[in-house]
């Protein structure tokens, strides 16, 4: 039976099963017909490097961001869990135009480990992934599913099972690292500059879906809405509508209790005018009305110290 995980966060390793669903892409054709279609330059990734991106539809709206990770016959594919339908109906219609594949890695899963220098299990290849993807920058490996947790168990060492991630610590990452969620803090009527994706588009690459929408917003205009944290002086359920200057600015749609702030932090798409960090909201509470702060996500992140 394995032990339960635990979000135990003062180590100087945290690994777990990331959720992420995994594609494979193969073909001749592979890289350059990706290029073509998401928001950063795939052409120039060598085997090994790796990049964040968008898939946008022709109105430069999110389907989901995606992580692309070149190797050296074929690319990686990584989508957050709620982006992973989304992702392969919308990629399913350029690939009938392309001489490509793409398969769901259904059987594998991705490991995801801070402080695990590549080479930590033998065989298996580990890749680095930015803090855009999850919340944090690390390593992902891709294992099959069965053997997960035998995998951690070799990651982590003598740590085991203190420094397993599990659900909620994968949450406080992502709300840290201020990664919103399709479905929970954004639908896919937004455009990335609204939720801080603005480094996944690629300024000089040219053409791909959604590119001159995107160039207009950026070249002629300011979001009208900015992903925000909010520093909340009590837990408070999402849901909740934010207030600025008396008038609606936005919703609560997560909440977790935060080792780096040292409190409850909130996620929330406000009002530009709104998510300014200093600036004070109010919230329904439990306990009445009360005031939270607007503060910068990600945030700045503490040091981890050993056991």
């Amino acid at each position: 039976m394995n032990p339960a995980p635990s979000t135990h966060f003062s180590l100087p390793t945290l690994a777990g099963q990331a959720p992420l669903a995994l594609f494979q892409l193969t073909g001749a054709e592979g890289r350059q017909f990706l290029h073509g279609i998401l928001s950063q330059d795939i052409d120039g990734l060598a085997p090994g490097q790796g990049v964040l991106a968008c898939l946008l539809t022709p109105k430069g709206k999110l389907v989901s961001t995606v992580f692309v990770s070149a190797r050296a016959d074929d690319l990686l594919l990584l989508t957050p869990l709620e982006g992973a339908a989304p992702f392969a109906k919308e990629m399913k219609n350029y690939l009938a135009v392309g001489n490509c594949v793409l398969e769901e890695l259904a059987d594998s899963g991705a490991l995801f480990s801070m402080g695990v220098p590549p080479g930590a299990i033998s065989g298996v290849e580990f890749f680095p992934v930015t803090d855009r993807l999850l919340g944090k920058p690390g390593h992902v490996a891709v294992i099959p599913t069965e053997a997960v947790w035998t995998s951690l168990q070799t990651v982590l060492g003598p740590s085991f099972p203190a420094g397993v991630i599990d659900t909620q610590g994968f949450e406080i990452l992502r709300v840290e690292g201020g990664v919103p969620r399709l479905g929970v803090d954004i639908s896919e009527a937004v455009y990335p500059p609204e939720i801080n994706l603005t480094e996944t588009l690629h300024a000089s690459k040219g053409c791909y879906v959604g590119q001159e929408v995107i160039a207009r917003l950026m070249n002629f205009g300011k979001p009208h809405r900015q992903l925000a944290g909010l520093k909340l002086p009590e837990r408070i359920e999402p849901a909740r509508p934010v207030f600025w200057n008396d008038e609606p600015a936005g919703i609560l749609t997560s909440m977790v209790q935060s080792p780096a702030l040292g409190g409850y932090l909130g996620m929330a798409l406000l009002r530009r005018e709104a998510s300014v960090p200093g600036e004070k909201v109010k919230l329904q509470a439990p306990s009445g009305t009360v005031s939270a702060e607007i503060v910068s996500l990600p945030l700045p992140w503490i040091t981890l110290d050993p056991i």
